[in-house]
């Protein structure tokens, strides 16, 4: 069983590998890397897993792909959740996977034939599940849409789940990996053959193999080894919205807008609603971030049909 813990100073360590990020990815990967047989540490400089940009996520994943690279990583990824407790072999863990399935909708008559070229090229390269529906059948089985809405595309099998108790399960279930809490990377040496040490606040850990799992921090480590690595910094907002409207559709799925690229869910006692603002400038990377008040507002003038195209 792996430990996660805050250590004291350590010196000098060994490690066949270290992970950077105590994100989602971070832990999948330290999770694997163990699995592998490999003596595997995680730092993470937070008091806490999944405590940044994993737990504000919208906790979403879909198979409608059209690069088959993409394709094969998700279906992959599917699966895996799909079959979380035999995966990390441990029983009892629930990563609430819902799969409602992802609908991508339009009311632009031009976008339609992108979108039957998009199924098509699902089928292709070997996405099940995948459809195009046509504007009669979109609102006899999505009746909740606005009038305006003419075609999508969907497939059941795309979903959310919960990513915080997905973080912690590849956690538990990393075998002999470790992973130390509040501990801040302040360097990685290198020599002649490549990394060979990650520096941080308690102590060196000696290693030839880091993974940068450091998410909007990542082109951060990069520099620390040399690398310019080609990141944006864009801050994402969404809000939820907490109502016992009688009519919320609470078996809605992941629904998407096409045209103004507002999106929403069901969640426990309401919905979360969001929009790609497209003005967004960049901004560099932090721990904290200031809320966008109006955010919440313009998400639901994008969702709901009174205020536009929307949703409901």
């Amino acid at each position: 069983m792996s430990e996660i813990t805050i250590p004291k100073e350590f010196g000098t360590i060994t490690a066949d590998a270290v992970v950077i990020g105590g994100g989602i990815v971070g832990s999948a990967t330290a999770f694997w890397l163990s699995k592998a047989g490999m003596k595997t540490i995680l730092v993470e400089k937070r008091d806490a897993l999944s405590s940044l940009t994993t737990a504000a996520s919208v906790e979403c994943f879909r198979t409608q792909f059209t690069e088959k690279s993409m394709a094969d990583l998700a279906l992959a990824s599917v699966a895996m959740f799909e079959n979380f407790n035999d995966v990390v072999g441990l029983p009892g863990i629930d990563i609430h996977v819902t799969q409602r399935g992802y609908l991508f909708v339009t009311d632009d008559e031009a976008q339609l034939p992108d979108l039957k070229k998009a199924v098509n090229q699902y089928h292709t390269i070997g996405i099940p599940g995948a459809e195009y529906i046509g504007k009669d059948d979109l609102h006899k089985r999505f009746p909740f849409l606005a009038p305006q809405a003419l075609g999508a595309t969907f497939n059941n099998r795309d979903g959310w789940l919960s990513t915080h108790e997905a973080t912690y399960g590849f956690a538990k279930g990393a075998g002999d990996a470790a992973f130390y809490m509040k501990t801040q990377v302040t360097g990685i040496q290198t020599d002649s053959r490549g990394v060979c040490a990650v520096n941080t606040d308690k102590g060196t850990i000696s290693t030839r193999l880091v993974v940068n799992c450091a998410g909007p921090f990542a082109g951060i480590i990069g520099k620390m080894a040399g690398l310019d690595i080609p990141l944006r910094t864009v801050r994402r907002q969404k809000a939820y919205i907490k109502t016992d409207l009688s009519d919320l559709p609470v078996s809605a799925p992941f629904t998407v807008d096409l045209v103004n690229h507002g999106y929403w869910r069901p969640e426990a006692g309401g919905l979360l609603c969001a929009w790609v603002d497209p003005d967004e400038p960049d901004s560099p990377p932090a721990d904290e971030l200031p809320t966008d008040w109006d955010f919440a507002a313009e998400s639901i003038h994008r969702v709901y049909p009174e205020k536009s195209r929307g949703f409901m």
